[in-house]
């Protein structure tokens, strides 16, 4: 859900006119120095999540420093190894300036793993990475043979040297016959345990690594009532007339005000087919076959589902009907606006669609799965969510 905020907050924030300002820690050999607007010149930062897994993307953070004292001339190319294998650290935060204080929220923690000097603008650019990168370089070769996706994924963990993490209890409940058959990366094991799991892994932004499942989209409520201080919507047709959903204070509402255009929509290809192949203890694999029945004959893509922990009929099928449930919301909303920093991927929000119900704008209940922050002074980006058309 989207970050806790004030009442001051909600009210500022989509305000005409606002003034956010940044500031980010510095953590360098145990020695941790702030800086603020003096020395930032620019922030991108860049968080997406998969919610099926498919892939297990890495935040990334880009910041251009002021480096006009030679304040960062440590960082040069004789030193990058032994300055990366230290993981400098590099928590950011955006505040919201009230009337006699500023809100600050986290945007994330990240860890620098490249850097480059230009002498000529007198600044440094910093690109860092969660934990999702270093999960890559690191090699598991635990079994998993009899355990259950909690243990495993907590192991994964030990493995890798991860002390901030969260694992869904409900992984408790499974366990895999079969295990690893060869040894992989932390990342890809942990990518395995979510998709049998049916729970999406990412870093939050307080930089606890989450394995957390997620609830299929509900299409009944792709329409809602509400109402606030700010703006005003009404049920529109098709609407039940039951409280569909809280957009938090309209927090999680984006609407035409805010956004720069109207927003780009487009619609992947729908998954006709997923075929699961179902692995025994010997290391043999069967194939089974599910058809997405929502669409209707035999368009669409075909998607093979590989993972050495899926040992029984059962939970194939629980993967492949929450696989095709979930990819089913192929709608993909863009929305170039002036971004707000409570909004994290994961979070379900509401998007006005730009299109026309009679008199009213149409608004999609979305899940994000991509943010993109601007910062140089002032703040915008892109919010990209998935739904319903």
């Amino acid at each position: 859900m989207s970050i806790a905020t004030s009442a001051a907050y909600k009210a500022g924030i989509y305000a005409n006119v606002r003034q956010i300002d940044a500031q980010i820690d510095f953590t360098f050999q145990g020695t941790k120095t702030t800086y603020g607007d003096e020395r930032i010149v620019k922030i991108n930062i860049v968080e997406e999540i998969s919610v099926l897994n498919d892939t297990i993307p890495s935040d990334q953070l880009t910041i251009v420093l002021d480096n006009t004292d030679g304040t960062f001339n440590f960082l040069n190319l004789q030193n990058m190894q032994q300055i990366i294998a230290s993981r400098p650290q590099i928590d950011v935060r955006f505040g919201l300036k009230l009337d006699t204080s500023t809100e600050w929220l986290q945007m994330g923690t990240y860890y620098v793993d490249a850097w480059k000097n230009d002498p000529g603008a007198m600044t440094i650019t910093l690109t860092a990475h969660d934990n999702m990168m270093m999960l890559d370089n690191i090699n598991y070769s635990g079994s998993g043979k009899g355990m259950t996706l909690y243990n495993i994924a907590a192991d994964i963990f030990a493995v890798a040297g991860i002390t901030k993490y969260y694992i869904d209890p409900a992984l408790k409940n499974t366990t895999t016959s079969t295990g690893f058959k060869d040894r992989l990366s932390c990342r890809n094991a942990l990518q395995h345990v979510g998709i049998m799991g049916q729970a999406a892994v990412y870093q939050d932004r307080d930089g606890t690594v989450m394995v957390k499942r997620f609830a299929t989209l509900d299409a009944s409520l792709l329409y809602l009532n509400y109402a606030s201080t700010q703006r005003t919507l009404w049920g529109y047709p098709g609407a039940s007339n039951t409280i569909l959903n809280n957009t938090d204070g309209g927090m999680r509402y984006i609407d035409l005000n805010d956004m720069y255009a109207i927003p780009e929509i487009t619609l992947d290809k729908s998954v006709y087919q997923v075929v699961v192949k179902v692995y025994s203890v010997d290391g043999s694999s069967a194939d089974s076959v599910f058809t997405n029945t929502s669409i209707a004959g035999q368009n669409g893509q075909s998607f093979t589902i590989d993972n050495p922990l899926i040992s029984d009929a059962a939970t194939a099928a629980k993967v492949a009907n929450w696989f095709i449930a979930e990819s089913n919301y192929n709608a993909v909303y863009k929305s170039t606006w002036r971004q707000n920093p409570c909004l994290q991927a994961t979070d379900v929000v509401i998007v006005e669609s730009g299109f026309k119900s009679g008199q009213n704008n149409v608004i999609k209940q979305t899940r994000v799965y991509k943010q993109e922050f601007n910062y140089e002074g002032y703040l915008s980006g892109v919010t990209e969510s998935r739904g319903g058309i």
